[in-house]
């Protein structure tokens, strides 16, 4: 077995100390540095919209869905902002339907949609279980569990193809006529729900 002095034991614990501060100096670097980057640039004066770019890039991606966004993204924002925020190349394409398109961007979770109106980020369209609201709302839920989180808040109505079996259960937020959360159902379970802005969140066939 190999004996340590005394002064040897100082000489590591020194070293290991003076790579914690480093470590700990790098990570708080490159946080510095992400979100000097979603802020626009590395000095000056920020201005509000790059401020909470920074504040977006700093905060945990948790992906919930709220009446007007997703996670660290909201409704309102152009392309680039959006581009920004998540740092990739976000480019609404409008050949299908002129002026709106959705699409899915890398990155963001599986069976997320956004839909870009005039390259206003206008609504998110959620298909697949895992994304959820604040209030722990997703596909695959009961449309019984909807109806009571959000107790006067939900409107229940026969869905346009479906019903009267099918529902749609509009949330509205409390003094807000702009933003709508919409669950689909087939009268018992969630089956796709979306967010956003008024008229755009309330198409019921995508882009029409």
């Amino acid at each position: 077995m190999r004996k340590w002095t005394v002064g040897t034991l100082s000489v590591v614990l020194g070293a290991l100390a003076a790579c914690g501060r480093a470590t700990k100096s790098g990570s708080e670097t490159e946080a510095a540095s992400d979100a000097a980057e979603a802020a626009g640039g590395t000095g000056g004066t920020m201005t509000s919209d790059a401020a909470a770019l920074a504040a977006a890039a700093a905060a945990r991606r948790d992906w919930r869905v709220t009446p007007d966004g997703i996670g660290m993204i909201q409704t309102g924002w152009t392309s680039a902002r959006v581009s920004t925020a998540l740092r990739t190349t976000v480019k609404p394409s409008y050949r299908d339907t002129p002026g709106c398109t959705q699409l899915h961007v890398p990155g963001m979770p599986d069976g997320t949609l956004l839909m870009f109106v005039a390259d206003t980020l206008m609504r998110v369209d959620v298909t697949k279980g895992g994304v959820r609201t604040p209030e722990g709302v997703g596909v695959g839920d009961a449309e019984a569990k909807v109806v009571r989180l959000y107790a006067g808040r939900a409107k229940v109505e026969p869905h346009k193809y479906t019903g009267p079996t099918g529902h749609y259960v509009t949330i509205t937020p409390p003094d807000d006529t702009l933003h709508r959360i919409i669950f689909e159902t087939d009268g018992k379970t969630v089956l796709n729900y979306r967010a956003g802005r008024r008229p755009a969140v309330e198409y019921v066939e995508g882009c029409n």
